[in-house]
């Protein structure tokens, strides 16, 4: 974990209110290694756990051994020689049960820096439970063993758990799993399992196909339950949830994972702003509970004023730089769209930045500062013309547009380019804003708001022609004003419609999403056939039940794993997973994927070319 991060975990009360479980419940143990005080002098106890590094002081041949658990640590002590040769010989990170009682350290001895600083534990037996290697691959438990390299952590992944930090972040995401599993069930909502193994279909991501012992017949791993939740309406659950596994066969970034879990839920007879409610109702909860700092009512905006006014559809808007629409056009063609630039930037040394692997279709992005141009980012276009063949009118021009300013602009066509060029300014408003991040100390604020109103499809290029995609999955409702226009085929009008779309979105993270579903089953089935030119075969089941009587009904997906990330404030979601994929989706723990034995592909009918 980044030092920023760990830092933050322990200077908030993401775990201030844990309660460590007694280790005199079901275990030979009576203490666990972090929960020794000076209240507990004198008193006999058994500690087990993983012992660190062993020193001796001088001619006297004291032993002392930290031995640690996932509570903490306890200092042990012995000077029989017997316990001595023992423990000496013993390789770092091996498991030993210790008797003793627990004595105050010397004054001179105290360690302030833990829990257990005050007390230690005079051993009267101490029995070896298992011997460690000597050849670990790092030491969890010391302050080296912080250098190691990620592969490696991922290939250790069972040492790296040890941890206190990934400890206490696993027992955080427990602790958040319950919270919000009790509020659902206070509100009314039974858990339900759903299958993970599935059918493939072709609802948007890539899936993970499972060979089977039938020849020609393969399983999916869902990557969602969406259709089966929205069967459960049919059956009458009426409220459902469950914490869902997800997969999905897409590239790994910091955000996601081949597999990860889903926090899911459905319910009938709902509206968009019931869900909405409901979602702020639980988040609210969740976060005074966890002492968070936060906004409530969350804000609402749509789809189109947050590309307007910060060129993403989850913004962060806790770093401020809305855009601002410069009323004048560019030879009145090109439309300029800016954010001023904050004091931050000016102090620091190093100039703003631009990811070079974005590509520019069409128009430019520049600094504007005391009246000099610094092209970052050139795709063309007119503006882009003008200064590379008429620099001195064009400055001149800008400079009466934008007076004494200092800001970051782009220039785009808006007819044509206007969502293109607002997502690479936003891209460059992020990349940039994460320097604002560090400097405001904005991890321990929380900007929760809605996105509300998206478009229900786009248009795609395939095939040298275009057909018509769903931006999110083919179930959502349009609004009902729009409901007309789901049976054009003016390709423009099918963009043009809305739907009954939400997405929560949390510091610039998009933390889940959900809408008002399709519950009428010749929509349904006009929207596979008609717009999508999809196999209606693969969505038989789902069109059946809605035939079956389906009321109208709602939900809303939102990612643990991101959740625990954001609260905990990691870099990324592989912090907050007991065992995740690399990058690449490999786990390098295991050894997965695999490849199969001649034997293995041949009972599974597979050939490998």
């Amino acid at each position: 974990m980044a030092a920023n991060a760990a830092k933050f975990l322990y200077r908030s009360r993401c775990f201030s209110s844990f309660r460590w479980y007694s280790a005199s419940s079901y275990t030979y143990r009576t203490h666990t290694c972090g929960e020794l005080r000076k209240d507990h002098v004198g008193s006999h106890v058994t500690l087990c756990g993983w012992t660190q590094k062993s020193r001796v002081m001088g001619k006297v041949g004291v032993v002392f051994v930290p031995l640690s658990d996932a509570t903490g640590t306890t200092q042990v002590v012995t000077d029989n020689e017997e316990h001595r040769e023992v423990l000496q010989s013993l390789p770092t990170e091996s498991v030993v049960l210790v008797e003793g009682v627990v004595s105050d350290r010397p004054g001179h001895n105290l360690n302030k820096d833990m829990s257990t600083g005050d007390i230690e534990v005079q051993a009267k037996n101490i029995k070896i439970l298992n011997k460690s290697s000597e050849s670990l691959s790092f030491y969890p438990f010391s302050k080296a063993g912080g250098n190691t390299t990620e592969e490696m952590r991922l290939r250790e992944r069972c040492l790296e758990i040890r941890r206190h930090q990934l400890q206490n972040i696993l027992r955080f995401r427990s602790k958040v799993s319950s919270i919000i599993r009790q509020y659902l069930i206070s509100e009314g909502f039974i858990e339900v399992e759903t299958p993970t193994l599935f059918k493939p279909t072709p609802e948007g991501a890539r899936e993970y196909l499972v060979p089977t012992r039938e020849k020609g017949k393969f399983y999916s791993l869902a990557q969602s339950p969406q259709q089966f939740k929205q069967l459960l309406m049919v059956g009458g659950v009426d409220r459902y949830f469950q914490f869902a596994r997800c997969y999905r066969d897409e590239t790994s970034r910091v955000d996601r994972q081949p597999e990860f879990t889903q926090i899911d839920l459905e319910m009938s007879f709902t509206s968009a702003q019931d869900l909405m409610s409901l979602i702020e109702s639980m988040m609210t909860q969740l976060l005074k509970s966890l002492d968070y700092k936060f906004t409530a009512p969350f804000p609402v905006m749509t789809y189109r004023e947050a590309m307007d006014d910060y060129g993403s559809d989850k913004p962060d808007t806790r770093l401020g730089m809305k855009f601002n629409w410069l009323s004048e056009k560019f030879k009145d063609t090109s439309t300029l769209v800016a954010f001023d630039i904050p004091k931050e930037f000016l102090n620091q040394k190093k100039g703003l930045s631009f990811d070079t692997s974005v590509e520019m279709s069409n128009g430019i992005i520049f600094t504007y500062r005391n009246g000099h141009v610094n092209v970052i980012a050139d795709g063309g276009g007119v503006l882009s013309e003008s200064i590379i063949n008429d620099k001195e009118n064009t400055i001149n021009k800008l400079k009466e547009i934008l007076g004494d300013r200092d800001c970051v602009v782009t220039s785009f066509d808006e007819e044509k380019h206007k969502d293109s060029a607002l997502d690479n300014l936003g891209k460059f408003r992020i990349e940039n804003g994460s320097f604002l991040k560090e400097t405001k100390e904005l991890h321990s604020q929380f900007e929760l708001l809605w996105v509300t109103g998206f478009p229900l499809f786009e248009e795609e290029e395939e095939g040298g022609g275009t057909v018509i995609k769903s931006v999110h999955h083919p179930f959502t409702a349009p609004v009902p004003e729009h409901e007309e226009l789901m049976y054009s085929t003016d390709a423009n009008q099918l963009t043009k419609i809305v739907g009954q779309q939400y997405d929560l979105v949390v510091n610039g993270w998009e933390l889940g999403g959900g809408s008002i579903r399709i519950h009428n089953p010749l929509l349904q089935e006009h929207v596979f056939e008609n717009i999508l030119k999809a196999e209606t075969t693969s969505f038989s089941h789902l069109i059946k039940g809605l035939w079956s009587g389906c009321p109208p009904h709602g939900g809303i997906a939102l990612g643990l794993d991101r959740l625990i990330a954001l609260l905990c404030n990691t870099k990324t979601i592989k912090e907050v997973i007991a065992f995740p994929k690399s990058l690449q989706g490999y786990d390098a723990m295991c050894g997965s994927p695999a490849t199969l034995t001649d034997d293995q592909l041949l009972e599974y009918h597979l050939k490998i070319n």
